[in-house]
């Protein structure tokens, strides 16, 4: 992505970085470098000051699709909607300070790689279908459709199942064409949040 890139220092002395795309003028990264060392705001709070951040730069169509907080900053991963669809490969992840309530990061390279007008197939098999498929692995709390990357450059129509196995939580992804299994991972908590492996 080629890039127009700033550094800037505010009233306070504090630096900010930002790289904005040649093409479409969308930030691509963004970073305002105060450290953070209270927690003031909750992840309601956080996503909400996401969402209207995103918005002032031009990005809409988001849906949050997973928080993690490594401490006092608040990492949530957007991904675009379309017809009611998340498309995984369209991510973008916003940090947010705790202590200030501000955005502090944001990393969208993966959204512009990828993100393109879209028309979204039609499932070939219900979700009850696809359903049967993760109940063999673990007890389904909550189920969507979403598009998901596949290697480097493909993309597939799947339904995402969340739910609880004997050894904790999992969301698995089952093609929306073929019912076959295409990827599962594994919800881990750690000390800085909960991430997907």
């Amino acid at each position: 992505i080629e890039t127009y890139n700033f550094e800037a220092v505010d009233g306070n002395g504090v630096e900010i970085y930002a790289q904005i795309s040649k093409k479409g003028g969308l930030l691509v990264e963004f970073n305002y470098f105060k450290d953070c060392s209270v927690d003031k705001i909750d992840q309601a709070a956080a996503r909400e000051i996401a969402e209207n951040f995103l918005k002032k730069v031009g990005y809409d169509n988001l849906k949050a699709v997973w928080t993690t907080g490594g401490g006092n900053v608040i990492t949530i991963n957007f991904a675009s909607l379309v017809n009611g669809v998340i498309c995984y490969p369209d991510l973008i992840k916003v940090n947010v300070c705790r202590e200030r309530g501000v955005v502090s990061g944001l990393e969208a390279s993966s959204y512009i790689y990828n993100h393109h007008l879209r028309e979204v197939e039609t499932a070939s098999i219900s979700l009850a279908t696809a359903k049967k498929k993760a109940d063999s692995e673990i007890s389904v709390e909550t189920s969507r459709l979403a598009i998901i990357p596949i290697g480097q450059s493909a993309e597939k129509l799947a339904y995402e199942f969340y739910g609880k196995a004997e050894d904790g939580y999992y969301y698995i992804y089952v093609c929306a064409k073929t019912g076959k299994e295409l990827d599962i991972f594994k919800v881990v908590e750690t000390t800085e949040g909960v991430l997907l492996s």
